[in-house]
């Protein structure tokens, strides 16, 4: 998972290049194809970063559906990762 600086979005990389953005609240924001080597070239030109560790346990709680049924859940049992996920 990353980062995006510019957005202030987290972008969760997929499978067959998709990748996802949401809000740290955990609103999905769009969705879009990753070209081979997207991710890395926004790495190195400070666009995207890897999220730290302590980033990720809120926004995962906020994509987690909660006991109310609040939350989307569209990240459920996500781990965080500088690449795709599996």
């Amino acid at each position: 998972m990353f980062f995006d600086e510019k957005r202030r979005t987290f972008v969760v990389c997929g499978r067959q290049g998709r990748a996802h953005a949401f809000t740290a609240e955990g609103r999905h924001v769009t969705s879009f194809v990753l070209p081979a080597g997207g991710a890395e070239f926004r790495v190195r030109t400070n666009r995207w970063r890897p999220i730290r560790p302590e980033e990720f346990a809120p926004f995962r709680a906020a994509l987690t559906p909660a006991p109310d049924g609040e939350g989307t859940g569209e990240a459920a049992g996500a781990t965080p990762t500088a690449g795709p996920l599996a």
